[in-house]
């Protein structure tokens, strides 16, 4: 499977190297460059404006989406941690009941908590 993924990510890289090349080679000629309310003019070929403008699209769709899943990243590291704490509490409780049933073999005596259900064995008389 790894040999598959490895030749797939290389015919993409090889397909985007030459749709970048071609680009490249057919837009050659120079434009020039301004940022209108600056007095900022340049004289660039249009592939670089071209693959600038797309690296910045690039870097900030990045950013965005990577900003954008902060949220769930943080999710995450809250339930990782919740998991540990249960996973402790499970084992602690595990261990418990161990010991409880290696010691103890009296079942009658159960802790007066509004979760368990106390039964009291009267016999009418």
């Amino acid at each position: 499977m790894s040999f598959l993924k490895k030749l797939f990510w290389t015919v993409l890289f090889a397909i985007v190297a030459a749709i970048i090349v071609s680009i490249s080679v057919s837009n050659r000629e120079s434009v020039i460059f301004s940022l209108s309310p600056l007095p900022f003019e340049m004289e660039i070929p249009l592939f670089m404006l071209l693959l600038g403008a797309g690296l910045v699209g690039l870097l900030f769709g990045g950013i965005t989406v990577w900003l954008s899943d902060s949220v769930d990243r943080q999710n995450l590291r809250i339930m990782a941690r919740d998991k540990e704490q249960l996973i402790a509490e499970n084992r602690e409780l595990s261990l418990k009941l161990e010991k409880q049933k290696a010691g103890e073999a009296d079942t009658s005596t159960m802790p007066d908590a509004p979760g368990f259900l106390k039964i009291e064995n009267r016999r009418a008389s």
